[in-house]
């Protein structure tokens, strides 16, 4: 059993929102929640590892680039405690090499990736989609 999705779980969502931009976190959870989904929120990796340590989610949507603990730390973490946790990358921001960054986090096994600015219709369908092949 995953490290992270032990028995002394305190509680569970289906979808971790990690972005360091307060607003679009808002944005995402009011959507997702619209549509029936259990959704908490963390500021940066960091935070959303601590709330993993307490709690089980099927997604989670992290941006790439943060402070204290960014996305890549992020997934590297998860891959190693939790290597079947369905992960939904995003990024852009006028980034030049956003190709090559969302490349390596296909590297990493994120098989979902969106790049900002992205539309709420293609972010529920990869939800649909991630939420559909979680485990």
């Amino acid at each position: 059993m995953d490290r992270l999705y032990s028995s002394t779980m305190l509680s569970s969502c289906d979808i971790l929102v990690v972005d360091d931009d307060a607003t679009l976190r808002s944005v995402l959870t009011n959507f997702l929640q619209r549509f029936g989904y259990v959704v908490q929120c963390a500021k940066d990796g960091r935070a959303a590892l601590q709330l993993l340590a307490r709690m089980r989610a099927q997604l989670v949507i992290t941006d790439l680039f943060m402070p204290e603990c960014d996305g890549f730390e992020l997934i590297m973490e998860l891959r190693k405690t939790s290597p079947n946790l369905e992960i939904l990358a995003i990024s852009g921001d006028g980034l030049s090499d956003l190709d090559v960054f969302m490349g390596a986090v296909r590297q990493l096994g994120v098989r979902h990736t969106l790049k900002k600015p992205f539309t709420l219709t293609e972010l529920g369908t990869i939800v649909k989609q991630a939420i559909g092949e979680a485990v």
